[in-house]
């Protein structure tokens, strides 16, 4: 299975923490979280949401099955010590306002993590503009909850100098790779 060869691998690399990216899927992200807990990595793992501007099937079929999924893994990875559930929703072109804002109230009820995307690329960002063109993409996500002290936002390349400021009024952190930016 692929996600024992890369927590595997990960380990052998020195890893000792990840925080993980799962799939759309309930169950593989349950399997994840057992091959963590079975090689005894500490590790944050996120059930991938998405229900719009996505492949048909590839993409959750609604709101409250995304939630009742997220509550599942939730209630999963309290029985896994030094695994814990994240909330991911994959980035926000492709989750409503209204998922958006049901992860964000999910994370703080519970005092989750939170993992997204945002700015990897000019086209992305043009994408957000069209789908949100009075707001910026880190308000997006601020508006929603999902910015905060409990956030690691993947790629982070183009930040306009507000967005950056907004992150670092919330204490949100960035996780980049200049190898794959």
């Amino acid at each position: 299975m692929q996600y024992e060869k890369v927590v595997r691998a990960s380990l052998q690399a020195g890893t000792t923490c990840s925080v993980y990216f799962a799939t759309i899927h309930k169950e593989a992200t349950k399997q994840l979280m057992d091959i963590c807990h079975k090689y005894k990595q500490r590790a944050y793992v996120g059930k991938v949401c998405m229900h719009i501007n996505s492949p048909e099937d590839y993409k959750d079929e609604s709101v409250e099955q995304c939630m009742a999924d997220n509550q599942e893994i939730y209630e999963h990875s309290t029985t896994l010590p030094n695994v814990h559930s994240v909330v991911t929703p994959r980035f926000a072109p492709v989750c409503s306002v209204e998922m958006m804002r049901a992860l964000g109230e999910f994370a703080k009820k519970r005092n989750l993590l939170i993992q997204s995307h945002i700015s990897e690329s000019r086209g992305e960002i043009a994408w957000m503009a069209d789908l949100f063109p009075e707001k910026s993409y880190a308000q997006v996500y601020d508006e929603c909850g999902l910015l905060n002290d409990r956030t690691v936002m993947a790629h982070a390349v183009h930040l306009s100098e507000g967005e950056q400021q907004l992150f670092k009024l919330r204490n949100a952190a960035i996780a980049h790779c200049p190898i794959s930016n």
